[in-house]
This record gives structure tokens, sequence and C-alpha cells, in this order.
């Protein structure tokens, strides 16, 4: 009988003192945002988005995409080659 009720009160208990760690990886825990900050490592390179220039007659048009049969009229680009 002394047993049931010391089960009973630990399985009461533990979920409760379990609760309170639930915050604890987010606030203490190293992430990888903290050891950048720290200067252990670098930051990862961000994805270069591809840009195209074309000449106009006014000041050049940058587009997101090659545009088909335009090659002559191309000032530069970021990203991969347009051929």
């Amino acid at each position: 009988m002394m047993r049931t009720s010391y089960l009973a009160a630990i399985a009461a208990v533990v979920p409760v003192a379990l609760g309170g760690c639930v915050d604890y990886p987010q606030k203490y825990q190293w992430s990888e945002a903290k050891v950048v900050e720290a200067g252990w490592l670098k930051p990862r390179a961000q994805a270069v988005r591809p840009t195209y220039c074309y000449r106009t007659i006014g000041s050049p048009e940058c587009y997101a995409w090659p545009l088909d049969n335009q090659g002559t009229r191309l000032v530069g680009y970021t990203g991969p080659s347009p051929n």
C-alpha cells in the first residue's frame, strides 16, 4: 500500500519537475547563431540570386532570368552563365 502511494507521488511530481526544463535548450544550449556570434565559426555563405543585366537606350535593366536571343545586349550577370 505504501509502495503504491510512493509511486503515485513520484508519477505526479516528475512531470511537473520536467516541465520547468522546457525553456532550457533555447536559452542556454549552443546554437549555430550563438557559435557564429562568439566568433568560433564563420557565417554560412549566402546564396547568390541570379541577375542578368541588359543594355537599353537608358540605363541597364536587370532580370532574374536570362532573356532569349538577347546575348548581344548582355552587360553583366551574377549566378550561372546564361549560355
